[in-house]
């Protein structure tokens, strides 16, 4: 009978765990005009604005901040210039413009040491690292197609 109470007792304290722990890593999103940037693609714009959001099927109890993120204008496999660094969300991208063909691409990274998690109530918390695989990024991103 003991054991049967532990076992229950122990079950009960590992669900909620479970439950937070298979929420997904957050998504980068970026905005141009103050619309969100279809991963399908959109053409570029001068300026445009970063954010990180918890992933869709989670729940939206906090928040998310960076304090580093980089952008890469690729064309085909390589980058087409020096990435430009972003310690805020807006980001300007005009220098790019002219660059731009079809075909090419955006990629913003956002490093999992950069991200802070905001609580409901303010209060700022580093993000905690997921365990990474040797292959494994260390951080999220989003892929920007550009299109004409």
């Amino acid at each position: 009978m003991l054991k049967s109470l532990f076992a229950v007792a122990l079950l009960a304290v590992v669900r909620p765990v479970a439950g937070q722990t298979g929420c997904a890593l957050p998504v980068v999103k970026v905005l141009r005009n103050n619309q969100e940037v279809p991963r399908s693609g959109a053409p570029l714009a001068p300026k445009v604005t970063l954010q990180v959001d918890p992933a869709p099927e989670c729940p939206r109890s906090s928040s998310y901040r960076f304090t580093d993120a980089e952008l890469t204008l690729v064309r085909g496999r390589r980058p087409l210039v020096p990435s430009i660094h972003a310690n805020g969300p807006d980001v300007d991208l005009s220098a790019w413009m002219k660059l731009v063909q079809p075909g090419d691409r955006i990629y913003v990274f956002v490093p999992y040491k950069s991200l802070v998690v905001v609580a409901a109530d303010g209060t700022p918390q580093p993000f905690p690292q997921p365990k990474l695989e040797a292959d494994s990024q260390n951080g999220i991103g989003f892929n920007w197609a550009l299109v004409p």
